[in-house]
């Protein structure tokens, strides 16, 4: 894990750097979803205004970090403050090559799949060394269109497609995938610090076509050349003038007070069925939980659940949006994750034109079209909607329709405004008459205030709910205490050394790092883990349940060790040096040695044995030697040998030296090879002994 500092211009990550900003004191990323389908990656850091690479650290120059996940910023702010330190802004470098011009101009018409128009359109473009492209997306679009740099151009791909963009260090791809379905759950009482869940129901936008009175218009004369006047009610309208349609496809948002227009119904209805701007928006705050495995495999749009036990909720399909990164953390580099509805651009589509694709579609149908538009814009007033609608520039016939229907007459006096008809006992009965326009209005303001008093009412009930939890800053803090869970963190800004202290209903946790090394205390009901790792290597001691776990590079036990009942077997031991055994009995085995095997006594003496025989050796340094490396398989005896009649026995024979002693009490015959003689002795009552003489034969 590496955070370096290189020159604007660097294309090569290993010859061209500055160097490693080993003395940084902090170095944080957020990645961040869009609504297009691209990701934005930001970084935070601060430095020591005396570091030893502060000269180096200036706008346009680049950040690579290497680590689990490479990332390559470039810095566009740097902000000293008076305490010593700079703060460091950056964006992912990749970005600049959204602002690229194209070579011909910016004239572009592509047609194919989402790789092969994305290909075409590289060709434009003076992309950077080593700078690549990809995507794996099938879909065919075409795109027709000016566009002043290639960051344009990506936006209308991404927005006619179900994609997601994959920063790289050098290059990045649009893949079809976006996340993918995870059974993870993550709970502010079990695995997590904390989640807070939050519905929004700001910046909705309701599906309401409304219908407006007539307003006041400068006095004209009439085909007759009179001037004519209306009469102004007090609300500023015509009195008695019939309601006036407006743009079909005009929406009503109650948060901002405007209205959104679209060009074409497929647009307007696209719109909703794709950004759901007519629902509240619910997003999740998490707190990551340390030394937790499960949170390294999220990504960007991935799916997930989430419960806060406070609150109650439950959702069983929510987005990643967000990921914090602590870059000098290599134990833990993801501190929060966001999740829930990307961040919307409610009115970006207000004078948006309709792809050529959807326009041609449109003008095939535009007949359907219209008449989707007439009845979306006066569904409301007619009636309750099951009786039928007329259309015409002409005024109605009586033998048109039926009592209860409605006519819509265009274009009254030359002018675009559309007078409304009913069918009363057989006749149509223009709607001038004083106090039905205001009646009308009435109803619809009624729907409005109806409509808005739901949507506050939800508001209120969530904002209540918000309330409840953060009232006041104590109020919050015991909160945080009693379902968040509570977490401390000390940091040497000179050393990079941390410390964290975490506590949750069912865990407390102490964790102290440096650059090299960690040290973590887990303590969970029914089990204990403590862990550290250092210069690459690691150890641990796990107590759970009745099982205890060491494990290390080098296990070392000093002291007194007790093992009861026999739990070390043969199976479980490797090599056994003999010099450790010392005392006791061994039984039952056979001992077996390469060349030979001794047994001694610390009192002297011992026996040998090997492969040419067995020797017995006494502590004055005489021996018996069976077997020797002769052919015979010969017996030798060496420092004399002693044979007794028995216990307690006085007869017996004796070998000493060069002599053989045959004794019974205190007669004997003793034979001397060394003189020649054989002698004999009587014992107590022989009046002679006698001698032998032995000669040659």
């Amino acid at each position: 894990m590496t955070v370096a500092i290189y020159p604007a211009t660097a294309n090569d990550f290993t010859t061209q750097g500055y160097g490693v900003l080993s003395d940084a004191l902090s170095v944080t990323a957020s990645e961040k979803a869009q609504q297009n389908g691209n990701t934005t990656l930001d970084l935070t850091m601060t430095y020591p205004v005396d570091g030893r690479y502060i000269d180096k650290i200036k706008v346009g120059n680049l950040i690579y970090y290497s680590g689990a996940t490479d990332f390559l910023f470039e810095i566009n702010e740097v902000d000293p403050d008076d305490s010593g330190v700079v703060t460091i802004y950056g964006n992912s470098a990749d970005y600049r090559v959204m602002l690229l011009p194209f070579n011909n101009g910016g004239q572009l018409s592509l047609s194919g799949s989402v790789a092969l128009v994305l290909a075409q359109a590289a060709k434009q473009v003076d992309f950077p060394p080593g700078f690549k492209l990809f995507s794996d997306v099938t879909q065919t679009v075409t795109i027709d269109d000016y566009f002043e740099n290639f960051g344009a151009f990506i936006t209308r791909l991404l927005s006619m497609v179900t994609a997601e963009v994959k920063h790289g260090v050098n290059g990045w791809s649009v893949l079809s995938k976006r996340g993918r379905d995870s059974d993870i759950t993550l709970r502010d009482d079990k695995n997590t610090i904390g989640v807070t869940i939050k519905q929004s129901y700001t910046d909705i936008i309701n599906k309401i076509v409304p219908l407006y009175k007539q307003p006041v218009q400068e006095a004209s004369p009439n085909d007759d050349g009179q001037t004519t006047s209306q009469t102004q009610s007090s609300s500023g309208y015509v009195a008695g003038a019939p309601i006036i349609s407006p743009n079909a496809f005009a929406y009503w948002s109650y948060y901002r007070g405007k209205s959104i227009k679209f060009d074409d119904e497929l647009a307007a209805v696209g719109y909703f069925e794709k950004e759901k701007v007519d629902q509240p928006k619910v997003s999740a705050d998490i707190k990551v939980q340390l030394a937790d495995d499960e949170y390294k495999t999220l990504g960007m749009y991935d799916m997930l659940r989430v419960w806060n036990s406070c609150l109650g909720y439950y959702n069983k399909s929510i987005r990643v949006i967000e990921i914090d990164y602590d870059l000098l953390d290599s134990y833990q580099p993801i501190t929060d994750i966001k999740v829930g509805d990307i961040d919307r651009a409610y009115y970006e589509t207000v004078d948006r034109k309709i792809e050529d694709g959807v326009a041609e579609e449109s003008e095939k149908r535009a007949d359907a079209v219209d008449d989707a538009k007439k009845d979306a814009a006066n569904a409301q007033a007619s009636a309750d909607g099951k009786s039928t609608n007329y259309y015409a520039d002409d005024p109605p016939d009586d033998a048109t329709g039926k009592d209860g229907d409605t006519y819509f007459q265009y274009g009254l006096n030359g002018k675009q405004q559309t007078v409304i008809w009913i069918k009363e006992k057989g006749h149509w009965v223009q709607q001038v008459v004083q106090g039905y326009d205001e009646a009308l209005k009435k109803a619809i303001d009624e729907n409005f205030a109806d409509q808005e008093n739901k949507i506050n009412a939800a508001f209120s009930e969530t904002t209540k709910l918000s309330q409840e939890i953060d009232e006041t800053g104590t109020k919050l803090a015991t909160l945080e205490t009693n379902y968040n869970g509570f977490k401390q963190t000390v940091t040497d800004t000179q050393t990079g050394n941390e410390s964290r202290f975490t506590q949750m209903s069912n865990l407390i946790q102490t964790k102290v790092s440096s650059d090299q090394a960690a040290a973590i205390a887990s303590v969970e009901a029914g089990k204990i883990q403590l862990q550290v790792k250092s210069d690459g290597y690691s150890s641990y001691l796990s107590l759970n349940g009745g099982r205890v776990d060491i494990g290390g590079d080098m296990v070392h036990i000093t002291g007194r060790t007790v093992i009861d009942n026999g739990v070390i077997n043969s199976a479980k031991i490797g090599d056994l040096d003999a010099g450790k055994i010392t005392s006791g009995t061994i039984r039952g085995i056979d001992i077996i040695g390469s060349n030979h095997i001794t047994l001694g006594s610390p009192y002297g003496g011992n026996i040998d044995l090997s492969s040419w025989g067995v020797t017995l050796t006494g502590n004055g340094g005489g021996h018996l030697q069976v077997g020797s490396p002769s052919t015979t398989g010969s017996a030798d005896i060496y420092g004399g040998l002693n044979i007794y009649s028995g216990q307690g026995g006085t007869g017996g024979i004796s070998m000493q030296g060069n002599q053989i002693w045959m004794q019974n009490g205190a007669a004997y015959i003793r034979i001397n090879p060394q003189d020649g003689y054989i002698y004999y002795h009587g014992g107590p009552g022989w009046s002679h002994n006698y001698r032998f003489n032995m000669t040659e034969v």
